[in-house]
């Protein structure tokens, strides 16, 4: 299975919705299981029991988080049978999902297939070893919606101005979508071993130093999600350029894990606080659950790998470009200018209306 590698992109523009009558988050319910290989038999549970999910849910999210530092992924079936997340291959799923080590977090809904939310769902960790499962179902969802933004500056990398800016430019992209970032808290912490944070391409938001840096946001408020700002990420290995990685799509709804939050580079927004903040943008777009509108490789048999969005453009794979890439200026006629396209210029900053609306079924907004 790929590694959940999140690259860097930029952000949006969609109409305006109403304002939000609230919404409201409830959970976690938590059980222990014990996970099966893929095809085996196994420890599932129908969450939310015998019950069905009240009327008002717009969505379910899950964590697994196992023992071990193998690969854990999920089953998710309804009452019915049908496979939402197939835990052999939980990114081509028609409920996609990013496996994970230790640590693996599912939405329902992230993609139109799966839509309507089914009453009630089967879930099973898929891995090795004693996991833990958690579930919070998110009720009520209006329109407008409100996402904390709690930021850890790690070090003296950068100053108020330059971070403002950039915030700015966040609010700006994610306030047409529907969601009003707000601040809460600005923290500033030692550098400790963070100064330069190392992405190891194979593991992608599995990195050890990822997970040190995210594990900051044990700081932060609960509810909020963290943006850590650290003095540079990279990409392990020679002519690699990275700006900023989210710690999985989406991040759970808990501070302090591995996977709580995005992390950024103090370089771009010291350099271009516009752009810094459309790439901060887009990873709090993976933040909220959103996928990639393309990837940048063809798969095996030579095909492009979309997310599941019914609105969201699709670039073709016959214009791929040296190598196999799906590059911007290949894709340009399509959707390079969405915020969520792999890797997109300075300036795009388009949303559709399928992504507003999935990120603000995210449990992070309100």
């Amino acid at each position: 299975m790929r590694a959940a590698l999140l690259l860097v992109l930029v952000a949006g523009g969609c109409q305006e919705r109403p304002a939000s009558e609230g919404s409201w988050l409830e959970g976690p319910l938590d059980w222990q299981a014990e996970a099966r290989a893929a095809g085996g038999a196994l420890d599932e549970r129908l969450f939310p029991g015998s019950e069905e999910l009240p009327a008002d849910t717009t969505s379910v999210t899950l964590l697994a988080e196992g023992e071990g530092d193998g690969p854990l992924a999920l089953a998710v079936t309804d009452r019915d049978g049908r496979t939402l997340v197939d835990a052999r291959d939980p990114e081509g799923s028609p409920n996609r999902m990013l496996p994970g080590r230790h640590l693996a977090v599912a939405m329902l809904p992230s993609a139109t297939a799966s839509l309507p939310l089914a009453p009630a769902y089967r879930v099973a960790p898929v891995g090795a070893g004693a996991v833990t499962v958690s579930a919070w179902v998110k009720r009520a969802s209006g329109g407008r919606q409100h996402l904390p933004l709690a930021v850890i500056v790690v070090g003296p990398v950068v100053d108020d101005d330059h971070l403002d800016r950039a915030l700015g430019e966040v609010g700006r992209i994610w306030r047409a979508a529907g969601v009003e970032v707000d601040e809460p808290v600005r923290l500033r912490q030692d550098s400790g071993d963070l100064a330069r944070v190392e992405i190891d391409p194979a593991l992608g938001s599995d990195s050890p130093m990822l997970g040190q840096a995210l594990a900051l946001s044990s700081a932060a408020p609960a509810g909020a999600l963290t943006l850590v700002v650290v003095g540079d990420v990279s990409l392990a290995g020679p002519g690699y350029q990275l700006w900023a990685l989210s710690g999985g799509i989406p991040v759970p709804p808990v501070q302090g894990t591995s996977r709580s939050g995005v992390v950024v580079s103090a370089v771009l927004v010291r350099h271009d606080p516009v752009w810094a903040g459309q790439v901060m943008a887009h990873e709090i777009g993976h933040a909220l659950g959103l996928y990639h509108t393309t990837e940048s490789d063809l798969t095996a048999e030579g095909t492009a790998v979309h997310d599941q969005l019914g609105d969201t453009p699709d670039c073709p794979a016959p214009v791929a470009g040296d190598g196999g890439t799906l590059t911007a200026a290949a894709c340009e006629p399509f959707d390079a200018a969405n915020l969520m396209f792999w890797a997109t210029a300075r300036g795009a900053t388009t949303l559709t209306q399928a992504q507003g609306n999935l990120a603000r079924l995210s449990a992070l907004t309100r």
